[in-house]
């Protein structure tokens, strides 16, 4: 594995506005040690061990020789000590390198065909990660912690109600295979809001709502041809009909946006500032229409 370039602390500095880190006190912190410990693999007969694997990756992306000031002859009991001390945005790094060790060798297997692991652990991994995945997340609602893991990514929520009633059931929808490009475009465009990137949110969640209609019609085209064939496969019910231009006028809000507020096709000689009202107004939009479009079951 090379250098990590798009770690959340990367991400982090990389925003247009400074991000207030939601500290992960000392007790959740521990609970989520135990989570990674109980979901490590550590197989001496397979010459598998992740947590060295990981002790190793956060010293390389960290330009670190030792990973604590007094380094012990353990380095698996210098990496839980690690974790317990560092800071939370380097706390939240080390999570998400873990995710990627975690997936690293099951996309070889998946993409080349062969491993130089057995299959069991490859299978084990993904149990464990899933389970790690939900521990963490449970962990962080419960401590009223804005961090979640989606896609081996640490996301931040500003709202637990709106992340639970309108974005969780839009990433579960997208969660298919099939939605694979539109899931990215959603997460990105959640993270653009996050960081201040109004102008990448709305443009972000446009691409994932018209990446959403392609995928459940399979045709390509811009956002009118799109809708007009959602309206022509039934896709779009047709008792919407009776509301006839509204209802295209309400759908046609988001791609709207990306052309009059965001800056997908250049802002000329003055950069419009996008107000955060109107990126949380299209995340709305684009959550919405994803679970309607992409929730339609062709007969």
């Amino acid at each position: 594995m090379t250098i990590i370039t798009d770690l959340f602390s990367s991400r982090k500095k990389s925003s247009k506005t400074v991000l207030a880190l939601n500290t992960i006190a000392e007790n959740p912190r521990k609970t989520v040690i135990y989570s990674f410990l109980e979901s490590v693999i550590i197989e001496s007969s397979s010459k598998v061990d992740e947590m060295l694997r990981l002790e190793y990756l956060i010293k390389k992306n960290k330009g670190l020789f030792v990973l604590i000031k007094n380094p012990t002859k353990d380095q698996r009991l210098d990496l839980i000590e690690y974790l317990t001390t560092c800071s939370t945005e380097d706390f939240l790094d080390a999570i998400e390198i873990f995710l990627k060790i975690k997936i690293e060798n099951i996309n070889s297997y998946v993409s080349r065909g062969y491993t130089p692991y057995p299959k069991s652990i490859l299978e084990s991994c993904l149990k464990k990660r899933n389970i790690f995945v939900s521990e963490f997340n449970d962990i962080m609602k419960l401590n009223s912690i804005i961090y979640r893991i989606k896609d081996s990514r640490i996301i931040a929520i500003d709202s637990e109600l709106q992340y639970k009633q309108l974005i969780e059931p839009t990433f579960a929808l997208l969660y298919e295979e099939r939605f694979k490009l539109a899931n990215e475009e959603f997460v990105r465009a959640l993270e653009n809001y996050r960081k201040g990137d109004n102008d990448g949110a709305i443009r972000e969640a446009n691409n994932a709502f018209e990446s959403t209609i392609k995928v459940v019609t399979g045709r390509d085209g811009d956002a009118t041809q799109l809708l007009q064939e959602c309206k022509r496969q039934g896709i779009i019910s047709p008792e919407y009909e009776k509301i006839g231009t509204h209802l295209d006028k309400l759908f046609q809000t988001l791609p709207a946006m990306r052309n009059t507020k965001s800056d997908a096709h250049g802002q000329g000689k003055e950069k419009r500032v996008i107000p955060p009202r109107d990126a949380l107004l299209a995340l709305n939009l684009a959550a919405t229409f994803i679970s309607y479009i992409g929730s339609h079951k062709k007969n």
